[in-house]
């Protein structure tokens, strides 16, 4: 969360918020920033001229909008002011997130289990729950609780993986 205080901040190299009587909260996402508004305006703007879709963005409460690697500044989206600074009572809220995006929340909380997802398909599921930040044993049950779904754990590592499908062939004779 952000101080109100704060008038303009860099982001990144190409992204710039500039808070107007605000609360807001920023996430880095590997190559994506997401800005969602909980009190007041924010204006969002990123100077990669990379896109047609780069410029700015005034984003009010109740809003948020993700800067892409690309830097294009996506339509401003609703959200749950309360679901956005729920990181402050530590718990971590998902609305259609990927599973590589739960793991990765949950490994900025937390050094251990380290959790890594080995399948494509199962890093671009997409879920929506909420979890207690410094509980990532949660999201694993909840996992587990998928048949298709494999948990391996070793040390302190725990590897998702799909399981594998038994083909079994009719009997000849």
């Amino acid at each position: 969360m952000r101080d109100r205080s704060l008038t303009e901040e860099k982001i990144s190299k190409d992204t710039t918020v500039k808070a107007i009587g605000t609360k807001f909260d920023v996430r880095r996402h590997s190559e994506r920033i997401n800005v969602a508004v909980i009190e007041g305006i924010v204006q969002v703007r990123s100077d990669a001229n990379h896109t047609a879709k780069s410029g700015s963005a005034s984003v009010v409460a109740g809003q948020a909008v993700s800067v892409e690697g690309s830097g294009e500044i996506t339509p401003p989206q609703r959200v749950n002011p309360s679901d956005v600074s729920a990181w402050q009572q530590r718990r971590l809220v998902f609305t259609d997130s990927t599973l590589e995006e739960i793991a990765e929340e949950f490994r900025r909380y937390n050094r251990t289990p380290r959790i890594r997802i080995v399948d494509e398909d199962l890093r671009m599921q997409r879920i929506s729950g909420v979890f207690d930040a410094d509980y990532p044993e949660a999201l694993l049950l909840y996992l587990e609780s998928d048949s298709s779904v494999l948990l391996e754990r070793k040390d302190e590592e725990v590897v998702i993986r799909r399981r594998p499908t038994i083909v079994q062939s009719a009997p000849t004779g």
